[in-house]
């Protein structure tokens, strides 16, 4: 099953939760750790770009998505159109982690790509046990 995993950028957010589900990095990660991610902060301004970043020990397909803003509206009309096909709607899950980077900051990376990857690694890594434990609850619900 697809478990895609939603932030403004795809690259930030989102891939933490993506690699902390694979088992690449933990909670205790190092902000270097973070900040050496395939990918990390890379992609400015291309929202809507699926990263695929590997298989869990399930089977899942893991996947990053960056939605600018409109992760939430994103994940309606995805399960609407589920429904509309007939498609199960318990073979894709969605998870909005754009709460764990402040809007403000993906802007200012764009204009400070050096900085301001450093600077949203920090934040992520204040924030890396609340993430790990949204995702544990991903994979305790059978993904």
């Amino acid at each position: 099953m697809p478990i895609i995993y939603l932030c403004p950028t795809g690259t930030y957010a989102s891939l933490v939760a993506a690699n902390l589900h694979l088992g690449q990095i933990n909670r205790e990660a190092k902000i270097n750790e973070i900040l050496n991610l395939p990918n990390f902060g890379a992609f400015p301004g291309k929202v809507g770009m699926f990263l695929y970043i590997g298989k869990d020990r399930k089977g899942n397909l893991i996947y990053t998505l960056g939605t600018s803003n409109e992760a939430q509206l994103i994940i309606k009309s995805t399960y609407d159109l589920l429904r509309f096909t007939g498609y199960p709607e318990n073979n894709l899950k969605l998870i909005d982690v754009s709460k764990y980077v402040p809007k403000h900051l993906v802007w200012c990376n764009g204009i400070f790509l050096k900085y301001g990857n450093k600077f949203i690694a920090e934040k992520l890594h204040k924030k890396l046990a609340y993430i790990d434990e949204e995702v544990k609850e991903i994979r305790k619900q059978g993904h």
